[in-house]
């Protein structure tokens, strides 16, 4: 089905079948949902919809505007439904030629998924496979892509330490709770001042060495720095009785403490808060709105965008605790 070889990362054509499989088992999600990561990102950088390619009888061929257009309309269809066209355009849950014809060149979309912090399980070819920690964790290999990055997204730190956890095989929407606890505890970390962020756009990144060092201080296995070592063939590694030789690789999955979860509300009140400090405001001595521009409780809103009532209900709980305050 697919045709990407162990060198996939070197030019070669991945189809968008196996590319959403990757992102799949990197993002811990669905195929379907991995094709709404695609369509997000070439909704933010639409050039790069010109980069998509048709394998045709072994050819590698571009594709005109119409085609192009058509097949994004597909992938946003797949993305919001999770269905599938056969070759006549028809719904079939069990067919997905599109999406096995059209595709990108392997050096062409992976640097652009990067870029855009979506994570891609890449098979082979970049020297991870079999790699362990040393507790014996296969690490997986898009973890590795974050390796010599000074700043991290919130979100992608939280799902690289679910990676070094045993809570890592699990699936939505069990995985989607871990990922919230992990999600708080960075959040806390960050308003107690043991990780520094700033801002990329609407995205707050945090500082790389601080998460390490939290990490450490925590107990917690923080896989991008990990001193690795290559899995040791079956005969290396179990000797004649069955038990594992004195390799230091041990099979079984020591388990990382996960940290509990802060209280929901109080999550919300310390992002307001962190996000008021980082913009300069002390959230005790708010200025006035000047006339005719937002306020702080504005410019607060609008980087959150939280839905709903929740902001307000959260800003007016920080006003009664006397959290927030007008100069």
């Amino acid at each position: 089905m697919g045709d990407v070889g162990s060198n996939a990362g070197n030019g070669q054509f991945i189809n968008l079948w196996e590319l959403f499989a990757q992102i799949g088992e990197a993002e811990t999600v669905e195929r379907y949902e991995a094709a709404g990561y695609l369509v997000s990102c070439l909704d933010r950088d639409p050039t790069t919809v010109n980069d998509i390619r048709r394998r045709d009888e072994g050819i590698v061929l571009p594709v005109d505007r119409s085609t192009r257009l058509h097949l994004l309309s597909q992938l946003g269809i797949f993305a919001n439904q999770a269905t599938l066209f056969d070759a006549d355009d028809m719904p079939s849950d069990d067919a997905q030629p599109t999406f096995e014809r059209f595709g990108f060149y392997a050096s062409d979309i992976y640097p652009f998924l990067a870029r855009h912090d979506v994570a891609v399980s890449q098979p082979g070819g970049d020297g991870s496979e079999g790699r362990q920690s040393p507790d014996g964790r296969r690490i997986p290999s898009w973890i590795f892509a974050y390796s010599g990055q000074a700043w991290i997204s919130r979100g992608r730190a939280a799902k690289i330490l679910i990676a070094g956890t045993s809570d890592a095989v699990l699936r939505a929407p069990q995985y989607d709770d871990v990922f919230w606890r992990w999600n708080a505890a960075l959040s806390d970390a960050v308003e107690r001042g043991a990780i520094a962020t700033t801002m990329a756009g609407r995205r707050q990144l945090l500082a790389h060495a601080d998460i390490r060092t939290w990490c450490e201080q925590h107990g917690y296995l923080w896989l991008p720095d990990a001193q690795v070592s290559l899995q040791a063939s079956p005969s290396e590694s179990v000797s004649g009785d069955g038990d594992m030789a004195a390799t230091g690789i041990s099979s079984a999955l020591a388990k990382t403490p996960t940290p509990r979860p802060l209280p929901q509300q109080l999550h919300q009140e310390q992002e307001i808060l962190r996000a008021l400090r980082e913009h300069g405001f002390d959230p005790k001595k708010l200025p006035k709105s000047p006339a005719g521009k937002p306020g702080a409780k504005a410019l607060v809103r609008r980087l959150l965008g939280w839905e709903g009532t929740i902001f307000d209900k959260a800003w007016e709980r920080l006003r009664s605790g006397k959290e927030i305050a007008d100069a």
